[in-house]
């Protein structure tokens, strides 16, 4: 219901031609005394180089910044009457496909290549690791211990993960989004890599310990994916962040997908069948028995989750570095270019007419000849 009252993205607008709009938007906004105009420096380095020149045509020219160092905007009018002149294409017309597939083309620009590449693999490799959450009964059951015992600790957990939301969210501002990523990524790799250990023990898996760790490693991962929504969609520029962003979610929906069809290729059996079993009673066990998984190697499929995370946590280092070149091109670039014209030169001072001033000396005809 709350999508119906939110307003369009004035960034989007701009890159959409439609900068009336983002104009209204953005005056309604700063209207509460938000102070959003101040965010307008930003829109150089964000908005994409086609909307850049939009606008700066439309203020008739000119290096496109105001003296206060700010993009200006067109101003405001409707654009109704132009959008309902542009040709449409009809539903069923080959070329709309090719049309809606083009925003997916430009994330392979050399551009965006490397991002996507990097985005759509941290996102895979972070859904894929996320396997601890689906497979922890299943994983108690392989070592004899009921399911129902995992459920305090899966309790625990969820609490905690839900907790971490809201730490994400309040600490995010102080430390960065890529920081704050990448912590929270390495401490999941290592809460992962301890889950691992205690799980290819009964004793272990059955103790304390493992209601500690589980819920530590909730920690992390709840803190890894609020900043994901962070970090992904400003990697993008606004022009391709929706093709980006629905890519990337993609790729996460495919790791998810991959990893129960692995994970039943290193699942040991719970328990042999009995010799009188139909044979589609073997078959159900899986193809642990033909690799030769006679006992429990649970260390196999936790293993399978820690390299996920250990992709994850590299490629998401990458897109950090990537980033931090970026901003610091942005940074070394003025926003405005020094203008070259001649500077106008200030006028005399007027005379002070308070001042008395001295009287004329009359000089003779003779005292005028001499001074020639």
């Amino acid at each position: 219901a709350a999508a119906f009252a939110l307003p369009e993205s004035p960034l989007w607008l701009i890159s959409a031609g439609r900068g009336g709009e983002a104009a209204q938007v953005l005056a309604s906004i700063s209207a509460g005394g938000s102070g959003v105009t101040r965010l307008l420096p930003r829109s150089r380095a964000l908005a994409s180089a086609d909307a850049q020149s939009r606008i700066v045509a439309a203020r008739g020219g000119g290096e496109g910044c105001d003296g206060d160092g700010t993009v200006g905007l067109p101003p405001a009018r409707d654009d109704r009457a132009d959008r309902a002149r542009r040709p449409r294409l009809a539903i069923g017309c080959p070329h709309r496909l090719g049309g809606a597939l083009r925003p997916v083309r430009g994330l392979c620009v050399a551009s965006l290549r490397p991002t996507t590449t990097l985005l759509a693999a941290l996102w895979f490799a972070a859904n894929f690791g996320s396997g601890w959450w689906a497979w922890t009964p299943e994983l108690a059951k392989r070592q004899g211990l009921a399911p129902a015992s995992m459920y305090v600790a899966m309790t625990v957990a969820r609490v905690v993960a839900m907790a971490a939301f809201v730490l994400a969210a309040a600490v995010i501002r102080r430390t960065g989004a890529y920081p704050l990523l990448l912590s929270a990524l390495a401490g999941t790799l290592a809460w992962s890599l301890a889950l691992t250990w205690i799980v290819d023990s009964r004793e272990r898996f059955a103790s304390d310990l493992f209601v500690v760790a589980y819920a530590l490693f909730a920690l992390t991962f709840g803190i890894v994916w609020p900043v994901l929504y962070v970090v992904t969609p400003a990697a993008f520029p606004a022009t391709a962040r929706g093709a980006g962003f629905g890519l990337v979610s993609a790729f996460s929906k495919l790791g998810g997908l991959t990893c129960p069809n692995v994970v039943a290729l290193l699942l040991p059996p719970a328990s042999p069948p009995p010799p009188s079993a139909p044979p589609e009673a073997s078959s159900r066990q899986g193809l642990a028995p033909l690799l030769g998984h006679e006992q429990p190697a649970l260390h196999r499929i936790g293993l399978l989750f820690t390299v996920g995370w250990a992709i994850a946590l590299g490629t998401a280092a990458l897109q950090a570095a990537r980033h931090h070149d970026v901003s610091d091109a942005e940074a070394a670039e003025e926003p405005c270019a020094t203008s070259t014209a001649p500077p106008v030169p200030s006028p005399a001072p007027a005379p002070d007419r308070s001042m008395p001033m001295a009287p004329a000396v009359e000089r003779s005809d003779s005292e005028e000849r001499a001074s020639v």
